[in-house]
């Protein structure tokens, strides 16, 4: 079998255009298709529409917060210790009584959870529970910064 040879001065040329096409057609088809991937369990956060970071809250917003802080502590009897406002409290039946008797005071009642280092995600669900239980529906997370 002899070889067909081609003259020295001419190259072989390759049609790109068609394959180009393709290629684009493809990315289009893709682009169209694709599904983007809704999350589940977003959480509904009430963020602040009218002021900024550096805002110094009002006398209204401080007046109606309860702060609940939770710290890790070896000597309380879950090792967390639970604080509303300036009372320590045991465990979450004090937090719940303690909610529902400032809840039936003032029923716009807002709270504010700030969780140290060390508290598992466990403890501050038992401590928000308590909190829905003693009738408070209004809850904000903190952390302490590093």
């Amino acid at each position: 079998m002899a070889r067909r040879r081609t003259p020295r001065g001419e190259e072989a040329s390759h049609e790109l255009t068609s394959m180009i096409d393709v290629t684009f057609l493809l990315l289009v088809f893709f682009v169209c298709t694709m599904q983007f991937r809704i999350l589940e369990g977003k959480l509904p956060t009430h963020l602040p529409t009218d002021r900024g970071d550096s805002a110094v809250p009002s006398v209204a917003d401080v007046l109606e917060t309860l702060e609940i802080r939770l710290d890790r502590d070896r000597r309380a009897t879950d090792g967390v210790r639970i604080r509303c406002g300036f009372r320590v409290v045991d465990g979450n039946d004090g937090v719940g009584a303690l909610v529902a008797a400032a809840v039936s005071n003032q029923p716009d009642l807002r709270a504010r959870v700030t969780v140290g280092d060390g508290v598992t995600h466990g403890q501050v669900v038992s401590v928000v529970d308590a909190c829905l239980a003693g009738g408070l529906t209004d809850i904000a997370f903190a952390a302490i910064p590093l």
